[in-house]
């Protein structure tokens, strides 16, 4: 019987066999393996995910603020080292992912960024060895961010402290907050909670701007030649717009009902501002405020806006009035962030010129020495250095005429107090600097929700002024 037939498709099949076998395993081998690693339900990626070495965080003097510590079953967890970082470092958890600061230099932290070697990718696709991500050094001080969560301690709001003329940021404090070492068995309480703890107020926070405008419709003042020294009638009497009464923020002393634009500026009083705006004319304060950036949003590199900008509504209901004299004194359409109002604050001490916010120091990849990130950011022109060093001035003298108590006669510190009115809230604004030395200073903005409590702003930003003074002056320039 003649079976060579039969021997023939034998072999065309067993042919057929190797090749799809041959194909499929270069597939998996080439592509399809980049694929399965890709998918959720892979138990290999989320074994991967949960012994990955993450790299540490440490603070602008070396203390280590988060790390990555042995867990169950040869698995790893996140560890938080200080609750003064818990609202600046934001969180990472296997289960809901990465926040904050983890999520702004996940790449860096996870490794992701490192040059791969063939040994690399022996240990890590062959012998499956956990991935090993880089540590990081942040601008932020402990020291610093300790004494402004305490200052801040049963408030609702945030504050932010910049280096000048680095940018740096020293400290951030965004309340409420969270423990994210606890975050897998606290989501669904958080998520619920009052006062949004997610919302990092610093960082996504927009506000209505209120007193605050006082500055820049100052510094218009001064670059038009206005006579800013000039006494105005009943200077101190309250302003009404739309049904909203403004008032002055420190009231004058009953000797001092009429005030001069400078003055005016010491307590907060609106009136002699309303009169400048209507002087000025609604294109000059809108160029004004257009040159002080108001609108921008100023972040570190790698974090970016809220997708949802509706996150913005928790901190500050939208605002009641629109006419464009409302606009001038702040309750308007003009709305503000934490980085702006710090970066305006620098602006006063640093020619005019806002710096860009820096929070990345260094990176240290694994077996390997610090390499510094450098900021390459320029600084924004805001206002002449002339008109700087004039509203720098008067913010000092703020402070020692006891108007913003800064506590500490030895600094020298410059403020400003305002009040920003939305909805049925009002909040408590501060903007200042401290000066260092002949070269460095450090500007604050800080904002108190539901408070109207100027002394309470200024006992905070004193504090927080005062820490990072010492911080500053015992490093090297």
């Amino acid at each position: 019987m003649d079976f060579s037939r039969e021997i023939s498709r034998l072999l065309l099949a067993l042919l057929a066999a190797f090749a799809a076998m041959g194909i499929a395993a270069a597939y998996w081998a080439l592509t399809g393996e980049e694929t399965l690693l890709r998918r959720d339900d892979n138990p290999r990626r989320v074994q991967a995910e949960a012994t990955l070495r993450r790299g540490s965080i440490y603070d602008r003097g070396g203390v280590r603020l988060a790390q990555t510590v042995p867990g169950s079953a040869g698995q790893v967890r996140r560890q938080y080292d200080h609750p003064a970082l818990y609202s600046a470092l934001g969180y990472f958890s296997l289960r809901y992912g990465a926040g904050g600061t983890e999520a702004a230099y996940n790449a860096i932290l996870r490794g992701d960024t490192l040059p791969r070697s063939l040994l690399d990718h022996f240990e890590q696709d062959v012998l499956h060895r956990p991935q090993t991500g880089s540590d990081i050094q942040l601008t932020l001080s402990l020291p610093v961010q300790q004494a402004l969560l305490e200052a801040l301690a049963g408030y609702t709001g945030g504050a932010l402290l910049l280096s000048v003329p680095q940018g740096d940021i020293l400290a951030m404090v965004s309340l409420p907050a969270y423990n994210p070492n606890r975050l897998d068995e606290d989501w669904n309480e958080l998520i619920r909670a009052p006062g949004n703890p997610f919302f990092n107020r610093v960082l996504q926070g927009v506000y209505q701007s209120g007193g605050t405008l006082q500055t820049p419709l100052l510094a218009a003042a001064l670059l038009t030649r206005q006579p800013v020294d000039q006494i105005i009638v009943q200077g101190a009497q309250p302003v009404t717009l739309d049904g909203l009464t403004l008032t002055c923020v420190t009231p004058p002393p009953a000797s001092a009902i009429d005030l001069d634009l400078v003055t005016a500026y010491l307590y907060g009083c609106p009136y002699p501002f309303q009169r400048l705006a209507t002087t000025l004319g609604e294109p000059a304060v809108n160029d004004i405020l257009a040159a002080f950036r108001l609108s921008q949003t100023l972040l570190p590199d790698g974090f970016a806006p809220p997708e949802d900008a509706s996150l913005s509504a928790t901190a500050t209901p939208t605002a009641t009035a629109v006419s464009p004299l409302a606009n001038a004194l702040g309750q308007g359409a003009q709305t503000i962030t934490m980085p702006a109002m710090a970066g305006m604050a620098a602006g006063m001490v640093n020619g005019g010129n806002m710096p860009a916010p820096v929070l990345l120091r260094g990176v240290r990849a694994p077996g390997a020495d610090w390499q510094a990130v450098v900021n390459e950011a320029p600084a924004l022109p805001l206002i002449p250095d002339t008109i700087a060093r004039r509203l720098s001035e008067i913010m000092i003298a703020g402070v020692t005429t006891g108007v913003v108590p800064a506590g500490r006669p030895p600094l020298v510190i410059g403020g400003h107090t305002a009040l920003a009115y939305s909805g049925d809230s009002v909040q408590t604004w501060f903007i200042g600097f401290v000066q260092v030395d002949a070269g460095r200073s450090v500007a604050l903005a800080l904002v108190l929700e539901d408070t109207r409590d100027p002394a309470a702003a200024a006992r905070i930003a004193a504090r927080a002024l005062a820490a990072a003074h010492e911080v500053l002056s015992a490093e090297n320039p």
